[in-house]
């Protein structure tokens, strides 16, 4: 092709900052470990395959201060945040979402409970309570690697479940797994072990 866009890769750690803004006070409420382009459960060398949470990395202070930036920048309210990498000492803002993340699930597994009524209220420049850390939770997503019809009914940890005989295009999400655990790491073996299966028993088409 004639037209192409050029990128440069950043190859390091992964982690997104979950914030809540009232209007008038920012506060960091969740930090997770990114899981991209994993092989076992998609194509794509750059695919958002889960989060890992809760996440402790140096790194957090700084990432929270470009938020600080954005947030000065524009009227943004409610809980959002952004997408980092780590790489070589030094953080690189690679996304951000004035909306819900993918980590809220993993968020709300790892407090034990739900974040829906301070997204409201943040709009009504609430507080948000204080928050109290239970456990931590694994999630991962896992697509199609070839075209396959959606063929379980039922499978631990899942959510975003197709509808049984759904037909799901090549690198299209078959279903997301979250699992609250003391340790991501034993959660996240826990749930590729699982995933592997999924990718073998999924019936292609």
């Amino acid at each position: 092709p004639k037209d192409f866009f050029l990128q440069e890769f950043i190859d390091g750690l992964s982690f997104n900052i979950t914030v809540y803004y009232n209007g008038r006070e920012l506060k960091r409420i969740f930090v997770s470990k990114q899981i991209i382009g994993l092989k076992d459960v998609c194509n794509d060398n750059f695919k958002y395959c889960g989060s890992l949470g809760f996440y402790y990395t140096k790194y957090s202070r700084e990432g929270f201060e470009y938020i600080k930036r954005i947030v000065n920048e524009f009227e943004i309210r409610g809980i959002f945040g952004c997408d980092f990498i780590a790489s070589k000492g030094k953080i690189y803002l690679i996304d951000f979402n004035p909306r819900i993340q993918s980590s809220y699930e993993c968020m709300e597994t790892c407090y034990k409970k739900s974040f829906f009524k301070y997204y409201i209220n943040a709009f009504s420049g609430k507080e948000i309570d204080k928050m109290y850390l239970k456990r931590n939770c694994a999630k991962i997503v896992t697509y199609a690697k070839k075209n396959v019809i959606f063929s379980i009914k039922n499978y631990k940890y899942a959510k975003d479940i197709p509808i049984f005989g759904t037909k799901i295009l090549r690198d299209e999400p078959i279903l997301t797994m979250v699992k609250a655990c003391n340790s991501y790491e034993s959660g996240f073996e826990k749930l590729l072990r699982l995933s592997k299966k999924l990718c073998k028993i999924v019936i292609p088409f």
